[in-house]
């Protein structure tokens, strides 16, 4: 009897481990070849809006669909020239991810490429076309969507006009 109980509950444990892991939410951003756990610090969902031009403030305008923001930043390596006494100075690099959704947002699949934009934040010393990355390749698969939650999948490769690319993969949760 004590043996049945013990494997129930280990079953159950298991169950339970197993679920939480699906919607564990890592990103993971790579850049030269260099792959980097990001914390999405901010998700935001807004309806009724569509993508417009990414050079303009803002970058979002009236019209038949959603939009999905995500604020996404890490830890980066050392700056340039900062090392001063042995010491160097890490720097926060921030990125901001628009994805354009259809108006009510279901399970589905939507294409990066013409749906979505990554913008480098900060960083004054770049040329404004620098710090904007459009997807070369990619999809965001919406998982689920409940009542107040959706949970979705990313995985895309986006490109500045200067040839860096930057691939994002991983897994987000927003409020709607």
């Amino acid at each position: 009897m004590n043996m049945l109980l013990i494997t129930g509950l280990l079953g159950l444990v298991l169950l339970i481990g197993s679920c939480t892991s699906r919607y564990r939410l890592d990103m993971y951003l790579t850049t030269n070849a260099e792959r980097t756990r990001v914390k999405v610090e901010q998700s935001r969902y807004i309806p009724g809006v569509v993508l417009v031009d990414p050079m303009v403030d803002k970058p979002v305008q009236s019209g038949n669909g959603s939009v999905v923001i995500l604020n996404l930043g890490f830890r980066g390596s050392q700056l340039n020239g900062s090392t001063k006494f042995g010491f160097g100075l890490d720097e926060y690099i921030k990125h901001r991810l628009y994805l354009q959704l259809p108006d009510l947002p279901d399970t589905a699949t939507v294409q990066l490429r013409g749906h979505s934009f990554l913008k480098l934040q900060e960083h004054y010393e770049l040329s404004p076309e620098s710090k904007v990355f459009q997807p070369t390749s990619g999809t965001c698969l919406i998982d689920s969507v409940t009542s107040s939650t959706m949970f979705g999948t990313l995985d895309g490769v986006f490109e500045n006009p200067d040839g860096v690319s930057v691939a994002i993969e991983g897994r987000f949760r927003v409020k709607m």
